[in-house]
């Protein structure tokens, strides 16, 4: 076999075949994904790692949700998690986590792509993410062949990507991101935009989009389906008085949590008809960052706030902070009792509970940077930004993200109107459900396939 400068691939191509086919179980870190000496489940497939054992953390939940729409439009997975040992035993799986395990048992004849689903913080971190310990001691032939044929799928919450890791993502097949803002700032830093591709957190609709009415071509249909996280929306859930509120996400300076407090308690008085719930938890930010009852003392120490009337008995009346692990019912009841999301800190790669905020029905005030302007609608809040500087503490390098001026952030809180009823954009439906986003990520897997492999079809079809 000749390539196209006259070199013999014969030997690249046979331990390419080696990594990549029968017998290697340890080419993308985990057993199972062939079948030696048995009849394999699926002809072709493709190896999909990512961080999906773990309960209820929020990237963990974004794998899960990307594993079932491509398993949802067809696409043969061989699911590992990115580490050995990762999350829970067996036994204490979570029921949502257990209801993947099944794909942990395709086998293939063939493996011909492999995902990975991951966040990294450095070069070293990164090359050991994406580059299987088989390929070691294999000439770069080998190892530029298999790279070819990964594609990374990561949320992004800075600015820039550094140099020696845009080399790196440079050999790999594709890259996926979040948004818009993330393909652009991958794309400054250097990444290949032919490489690049967006794909969005996605989920079950509670309506799916059926086939059109063939009487009324421009009307859309729904039927009734199984999302959770809509019910808010339903007949007997009235939007509540006043203005409510909420947030929900790890206590940490990139969410601004403390900023968050401080312009509540600026742009309202314990009279008015506002109030504020917070369901977070402790994250080791470091750098100094002030802690929930930090925050709390903080404010009710300063000038401005005081002047408007709040104390610790005000406070305790208006603000509520939840830090213990509540049960998804209860999230789908902080959806249901409040009514505006603030997703006001410097970056989200695509903010899940602000995207839920929206399922619900529900009003945003967010800063016009990162995953929320994706699923934003006219009536939501968006503030405008300037970059500076990552905390030092997150150990970012140069990096910088968005910030919003306090002033703004209190205004908005000031001219926010709640929403009369709860509904939906159909955008939500056509561009987020599991089957849309399944389909596209469907299309682009075999676009590389076209091109590392030509000729070779994915097979199956929407589920």
């Amino acid at each position: 076999m000749i390539d196209g400068d006259g070199k013999d691939l014969s030997e690249v191509r046979q331990a390419e075949s080696e990594l990549m086919g029968v017998g290697r179980e340890d080419i993308f870190q985990g057993p199972g994904y062939t079948a030696p000496g048995e009849q394999a489940s699926q002809p072709l497939g493709v190896v999909f790692q990512g961080s999906w054992r773990v309960g209820a953390d929020g990237f963990a939940r974004h794998t899960r949700e990307t594993v079932k729409a491509l398993a949802k439009v067809g696409v043969p997975i061989h699911l590992q998690a990115m580490h050995i040992g990762q999350g829970f035993v067996n036994e204490e799986l979570p029921e949502e986590v257990r209801a993947l395990e099944y794909l942990t048992r395709t086998s293939f004849e063939r493996n011909i792509i492999c995902i990975k689903q991951v966040i990294w913080t450095g070069y070293e971190m990164l090359l050991s993410l994406i580059r299987p310990r088989s390929l070691l001691h294999c000439p770069p032939q080998v190892v530029d062949s298999v790279l070819s044929r990964t594609i990374v799928y990561t949320v992004w919450e800075r600015d820039r990507v550094n140099k020696d890791e845009v080399d790196l993502l440079n050999r790999l097949g594709q890259v996926w991101v979040t948004n818009q803002d993330t393909f652009k700032a991958f794309a400054r830093s250097g990444v290949d935009a032919d490489k690049l591709r967006v794909v969005p957190y996605c989920y079950e609709p509670d309506d799916v989009l059926a086939d059109p009415d063939p009487e009324n071509p421009g009307k859309s249909i729904y039927s009734k389906g199984p999302s959770w996280i809509s019910h808010p929306r339903a007949a007997t859930s009235a939007v509540p008085a006043g203005k409510r509120f909420y947030h929900i996400g790890k206590w940490e300076s990139r969410k601004d949590h403390h900023r968050m407090i401080g312009s509540f308690l600026k742009a309202f008085r314990p009279t008015d008809d506002s109030s504020l719930l917070v369901k977070t938890s402790k994250f080791a930010s470091g750098g100094g960052y002030l802690t929930p009852d930090e925050s709390v003392a903080y404010w009710l120490e300063d000038p401005t706030v005081q002047r408007n009337g709040w104390t610790t008995e005000t406070f305790n009346k208006r603000v509520r902070i939840v830090q213990k692990k509540i049960s998804e019912q209860d999230i789908q009841e902080i959806h249901r009792r409040n009514n505006i999301y603030l997703s006001i800190g410097h970056c989200e790669g695509w903010d899940i509970p602000a995207f839920e905020a929206k399922l619900a029905g529900n009003r945003l005030v967010y800063t016009d940077y990162g995953g929320p302007p994706e699923y934003a609608t006219p009536d939501d809040i968006a503030l405008p930004w300037k970059f500076v500087r990552v905390d030092a503490a997150y150990k970012w390098g140069d990096a910088r993200w968005a910030h919003v001026d306090a002033a703004k952030i209190v205004d908005a809180l000031r001219s926010v109107k709640p929403p009369e009823k709860r509904v939906q954009s159909p955008s939500l439906y056509s561009k987020f459900g599991r089957i849309a986003v399944g389909l596209r990520m469907r299309g682009y897997i075999q676009e590389l396939l076209d091109v590392v492999e030509p000729g070779v079809k994915l097979e199956g079809s929407v589920g």
